[in-house]
């Protein structure tokens, strides 16, 4: 095995597992694109703060998320609601 999450050399990861990792991998993603556009964009991160969006925030939200995702309970629901308040969206999934 090499690295924290490596399997055995032939064993494969489960499909579920498979979906389960590249959704953190796109949630972090879009994280650090939220995170650097707060960073880097500081006239437009003030225009969409001014509307109601933090984008930092909203990137500290999805790592969590990232990091909940594929885990049941309290903290994923808690970072799955956060995001959609942030982002002002519904899901009919948790």
């Amino acid at each position: 095995m090499n690295g924290k999450h490596a399997l055995p050399e032939g064993q494969s990861r489960p499909p579920k597992m498979i979906g389960l990792t590249e959704a953190q991998t796109v949630f972090r993603n879009l994280a650090g694109e939220m995170r650097a556009f707060a960073n880097a964009e500081i006239l437009a991160n003030w225009f969409v703060k001014k509307r109601g969006y933090d984008a930092d925030e909203i990137a500290s939200s999805l790592i969590g998320y990232s990091n909940e995702v594929s885990t049941y309970g309290e903290n994923r629901n808690y970072y799955h609601d956060r995001v959609e308040k942030l982002l002002r969206i519904r899901s009919d999934k948790k």
